[in-house]
């Protein structure tokens, strides 16, 4: 079993151990997921140096991290936001 397994095994039987309904859970894990900070270049340097991952996987990747963070600064510099 896998860490990312044992760590979804762990959640289920908290989710049955303290009668938290599935609603109520994916609600909280969406405002956690919602706080977190969008992927940038230290995420980006992460995936370079992954060895698990081939070429290909890498650069969807980082592309869709890079068209993510280009999107998000055309849409401050259009509200008059600059950084």
């Amino acid at each position: 079993m896998t860490k990312d397994e044992a760590a979804m095994n762990n959640m289920i039987n908290a989710i049955a151990n303290y009668g938290i309904t599935a609603e109520k859970a994916a609600e909280a894990i969406s405002k956690v997921v919602s706080k977190l900070p969008p992927p940038g270049e230290a995420e980006i340097a992460m995936i370079s140096m992954n060895p698990s991952l081939n070429f290909f996987q890498r650069r969807r990747l980082i592309g869709e991290i890079r068209q993510d963070m280009r999107t998000r600064q055309q849409a401050k510099n259009s509200y008059g936001l600059h950084i």
